[in-house]
């Protein structure tokens, strides 16, 4: 689910990680700054990198949720950026979907 939704936004599919996205969804980013969808799909549009490396993955499932911990590794030439992300899916009518993400 990760894998596929960060593959996405490599590829500037907007269309298929905007569908990935709840549109309740709320985002929390290294400052604690919270935004909705649409600042969400803005700065997820923005993000520039090559290539990217999902490590340490711990998956929990709880009902209709799943928690997803894990360490991102964004590659972009030369250099990378780690974040820690903690993202929960809810299952709708047989679709999953982010309802909330933060970065660490």
């Amino acid at each position: 689910m990760e894998t596929n939704f960060w593959k996405a936004i490599l590829e500037k599919d907007v269309k298929k990680y905007s569908d990935k996205l709840s549109h309740v969804v709320q985002n929390i980013d290294c400052d604690s700054d919270v935004s909705d969808k649409n600042q969400t799909m803005a700065a997820l549009s923005s993000i520039l990198f090559s290539d990217f490396a999902i490590q340490d993955a711990i998956v929990t499932k709880t009902g209709d949720h799943l928690v997803i911990s894990y360490t991102l590794v964004l590659i972009e030439l030369a250099t990378s950026t780690t974040f820690h992300v903690l993202t929960t899916w809810k299952e709708h009518d047989k679709q999953w979907k982010i309802v909330s993400q933060a970065f660490f």
